[in-house]
């Protein structure tokens, strides 16, 4: 609670006394890589919901989509930034919580640890949005059948 408070009061300042630093830069990268994790276990959190409520797979996988694109736009509008799921062309948002619903559900299908589990979707977040940033995606439907 201590840090947060801290970092809460003193990001304005920090941002006031070096508009273009270096921590602008590094700050975005945490920033990204951070949403990327936050992705994942927003979604594991709805699939696993699912799955405790013994409800259909895809609908698991959807759960989870709703779980993690919900927070991205709760948090979007709280900060009056754009709503990214909306908005942004260039990061697949929406697609990567759902690959990584559907993967965890697919490692809990085939009976992995549920460290395995959670590595799984989580992984598959920051894969997806890695590929998102740094390819088109244009090129992942180009890719598919």
């Amino acid at each position: 609670v201590v840090c947060a408070s801290a970092a809460f009061l003193l990001a304005p300042y920090a941002n006031e006394r070096w508009p273009d630093g270096p921590m602008v830069e590094a700050w975005g990268s945490f920033m990204k890589w951070g949403d990327a994790i936050g992705v994942g276990a927003f979604a594991i959190i709805g699939a696993h919901c699912g799955l405790r409520r013994k409800m259909p797979y895809a609908a698991c996988v959807l759960f989870g989509l709703m779980t993690a694109t919900f927070g991205g736009i709760t948090r979007d509008v709280i900060c009056q930034r754009p709503v990214r799921v909306l908005h942004n062309n260039r990061e697949q948002y929406a697609t990567v919580a759902l690959c990584s619903a559907a993967a965890y559900i697919a490692t809990t299908l085939l009976g992995f640890h549920p460290a395995v589990r959670v590595a799984s979707g989580v992984g598959t977040s920051l894969v997806g949005r890695y590929w998102a940033t740094h390819r088109d995606p244009a090129q992942l439907a180009k890719m598919l059948p």
